[in-house]
Parts: C-alpha cells; structure tokens; sequence
C-alpha cells in the first residue's frame, strides 16, 4: 500500500478548488440553520431564566429568516459536493497531515520511518470527545464544541510522565492505581467523533507541539456509506510515522447511522528498528480505531460490525506486511457502544473478535474484573460541578454508589435512547446502594491481539498498565481509557 498522501485528488488543484466553492455555497446556510435549532433547545447548561429564553428565541428568529436566502446556494453546492465524489474519485478515503520537525527531512519512503530504535513501551489513549457540529452538541446535552476544544487539547498535552514510570500490576490491581485526574505520558492519540474537514484540520495544528503525523476526514462519501453527509468522526494522531492507512464503512448500519460514515480506520506505524540476530528489524505496529453504531435497538448491528472489524483488519495486514518486517503491536481501539455485563449486549461479549482480543478489563464474557469502571455518563448530568473538575469527578468515579448517578450502569437490556436520560434504579427503600454492575458500563475500549500464526511475523506485546482518566471532566460523555503495553517480550 502506499504511503497516506497529503493531496487527496489526483488533480489536486481541481479537486481543491471544487471543495472550496462547495463549502463557501453550503457554509451560511449551515451555520444559521445550526444557530437557530441550537437556540432552540436548551441544555442543562444553560439558564432557563425568561429573558434568556426571549433572547434565544429572537435569535432562532433571525437566523431562521437569514437562512432563507441561503437555501438554494446550499442545494447547488450540495449537488456540486456529489459530482466532485463520483468524478474526481479520491486516492485515499482520508485526510493526512504531518508536520516534521526539519520540513527538508520529510519522510518520501517507508525505509527512511525506520530511523530511530524501537521503544520498550507504547501508550495509547482513546476517547469519545464528540467535536461536531453544534446541533447534534446540543442533542447529547454537552457545550460547545468551539469552546471546549481548546480545554481538551489543553488537558491532552498536559500529560504526567511520572505515571509511565509506575506499573499498576494489571494481575492484582488496586482501583486508586487504575483511576487517575491526569493524562499519561501518550504516543498514539484515537479519538472518535472528530467530524469535519476543518475541525480535524485545526485539531492537527494545535497538537502539532506533541504530535507529527494526523488522520482525520476518514469517510468514503457515497449513497451507500453516508448520503454525501457526515464523515465516520475517525481522529488519529501519532509521534511515529505512518507508513499507511485505510478507511472501510461498516457493511451493517440502520436509523439514522445511514447519514453517518460509521467505519474502522486501519493504521500502520513505524515503531523503528530492534537488533536481532545480528541484524537490524523493522518494527512495525497494526492499530484499528473505530466507532460502532449507538442505539442499535433490537436489531443485531454491532454483532455484524465486530465482523467487518476482525476481517478487514486481517485483510489490511495482509495487504500492507512486507516480509522483512516484524509485527510488535496489533490492537483494536474505540468506541464499541456495547459493555461485557449488560444482558443486551451478550451477543457481543461472545464474540469471536475477543477470542483473538485480549481485554484486559474482562475476567470472561459477561464479567468485568472487579477493579474496572464504566466509560459512558449520564448525559443528563455534564453540567454539574462536581463532573466539571478532574479531581472531584475521580472521587465519585472511584465511590461505588456516587459512581452510578453519573455514569451509567452495566445492566442494559436494549441500547435505546433511553440510554441519554435514564436515572440509576433506587431500591425498595428508595436508595440508591452500591450493585455489581453499578456506573460500570464500560463501551470504551483498547483490545490486544493474542498470539497468532496465521500473522507471520507477529510478535504480541504484553499489557503493562491500563488507566481510567478523569481528565477530560465537563469535556466529554466519556471516560477516555489509556493503556500502556511493552514490546518484544511476548510470546514467540
């Protein structure tokens, strides 16, 4: 496979200019149509005093007659947007960046990636951080993407070190070792819902400090995938080089996932070179990062999408390995929209995905180690101060009871939208007490692949340490979740 391209279309400068007129005639119909159905809905957020709500509704007013004049302009550039996907078909089905640290030294061959010796250890971090736009923001009950993006980065690059140096014994683990208000050292950044040629454009720039090589954009843009309209919200960012990618839709999708590119974004990362034998291997590292569909009801789409994600990550390692390579990670990461103890999600906790997967959060199918937490909150709850500061929000993740007013607990029978309001279930008494399954609703998730033959050349590496963060307080319905693995000293 080729190296990701930073051009997308074989005729760029068409190709660009296209995708420019389509966003300046499709733009201002966009933003006052957003303005007006935000101002039309309140957030818990927000005041509910009656002179805000005068405000709000005289500006979804204004915006509601602004937006008028805009409508035809919008349809000419979303029809333009068609023809440019079907005519000008691009090379790759996403946007990539890098930003080197000497422009003169860019990287024009795989070979040159290899230039730095293997690490001992790699971190990743994945998290659901819901940057889009405004509307759908405000339909999940969070802030403004425009305002919480620079908090997010903010809190990203200020990463603890000190935390890497520490091992939380992932045989016997203690949860104030698991549960940390900070964000370790990371190497590699997924994100899920980043949607937006622009947002994943500016979210690149402003992690560049850290990070030198970004994916975002991944979406093929037909009928079939997306109706021309959201991309799949797939963010990657990495220090080691990425000598290729590629993006697949997921085959099985329903409701409204139809105009939602949800999909995998396969990645494979120079890791460097490791002395063995008596001579020098390239080290190289598979990671998958994904977002399956929300709200599935009661239909089995996530069983079909664990499909798609086994095979066609299986199908880009076989086409991308090259012989003289040595494969020391392979890891799925993501937001999987299912847990291992909710009685309607069982159909996924059986997987054969997690026969080849180790979850190191998972003691079998439908128990979690009792050491683990949930991952998705309470959306109804995102405004409040306590949820709002790192410190004080991993007091409550850690507290068995507190935990369960917000996030939620691992006893779903249908993945509904329910989900965005329901309240933890008191008991008789009408308290609220500590459950097995209390606030551990846990659809975050970094998987790593066990030991496989039918992977030449496969080296697995060992989980070292696994961390739930509080970090992004206030930021996100999720808990991102970071794990640590050491390299080369697995199984042979």
């Amino acid at each position: 496979m080729p190296r990701p391209q930073t051009d997308v279309y074989k005729w760029p400068l068409l190709g660009n200019s296209l995708e420019a007129l389509c966003y300046c005639l499709t733009t201002p119909f966009l933003y006052f149509i957003t303005i007006f159905a935000v101002s039309a809905q309140l957030t818990t957020h927000e005041s509910n005093s009656t002179s805000h709500t005068i405000r709000r509704w005289m500006t979804a007013i204004v915006c509601l007659a602004c937006s008028l004049p805009c409508f035809v302009p919008a349809i000419f550039g979303q029809l333009l947007w068609v023809a440019v996907c079907y005519l000008l078909q691009p090379r790759q089905h996403f946007r990539y960046q890098e930003f080197p640290d000497d422009p003169l030294s860019q990287c024009k061959s795989s070979v040159n990636s290899f230039k730095s010796p293997c690490p001992s250890t790699v971190t990743f971090l994945t998290a659901n951080v819901l940057l889009a736009n405004e509307v759908f923001v405000s339909f999940n009950n969070n802030q403004s993407a425009a305002k919480r993006l620079p908090i997010l980065v903010q809190r990203l690059l200020n990463q603890a070190p000190q935390i890497n140096r520490t091992s939380n014994n992932l045989k016997l683990p203690r949860r104030e070792d698991i549960v940390i208000d900070q964000i370790p050292d990371v190497d590699v950044v997924l994100w899920q819902e980043v949607f937006g040629k622009k947002l994943g454009s500016d979210l690149s720039k402003k992690l560049s400090s850290k990070y030198k090589y970004f994916i975002y954009y991944a979406t093929r843009n037909t009928c079939d995938a997306n109706f021309f309209c959201m991309d799949s919200g797939l963010f990657a960012a990495s220090k080691f080089p990425i000598i290729c990618a590629d993006f697949k839709s997921f085959s099985f999708k329903n409701s409204y996932a139809r105009l939602m590119d949800y999909g995998m974004l396969f990645i494979k990362l120079a890791l460097g070179w490791r002395e063995m034998d008596g001579r020098s291997i390239r080290c190289v590292g598979y990671i998958t990062n994904l977002h399956t569909q929300a709200y599935q009801g009661d239909k089995p789409i996530l069983v079909y999408q664990l499909e798609d994600v086994q095979r066609c990550s299986d199908e880009f390692i076989r086409k991308s390995t090259e012989e003289d390579e040595l494969i020391v990670v392979n890891m799925i990461a993501g937001d999987l929209n299912a847990d291992n103890m909710s009685p309607g999600d069982a159909a996924t906790q059986n997987h054969k995905l997690y026969e080849k997967f180790t979850d190191v959060c998972r003691e079998r199918p439908g128990k979690d180690h009792s050491w683990s937490i949930g991952t998705e909150m309470r959306q109804r709850t995102l405004h409040l101060p306590e949820v709002n500061n790192p410190l004080t929000f991993r007091d409550i993740l850690l507290d068995d009871t507190k935990r369960r007013n917000y996030l939620l607990d691992a006893d779903v029978k249908e993945q509904t939208y329910d989900l965005m309001y329901c309240n933890p279930v008191p008991d008789e008494d009408g308290i609220i007490y500590p459950k097995p399954w209390g606030g551990r609703r846990r659809i975050d998730q970094i998987l790593v692949r066990k030991y496989d033959d039918s992977i030449p050349n496969y080296k697995p590496p060992t989980p070292r340490n696994i961390w739930f963060s509080s970090s992004f307080a206030g930021l996100s319905d999720h808990i991102p979740v970071v794990m640590e693995v050491s390299l080369l000293d697995g199984k042979n």
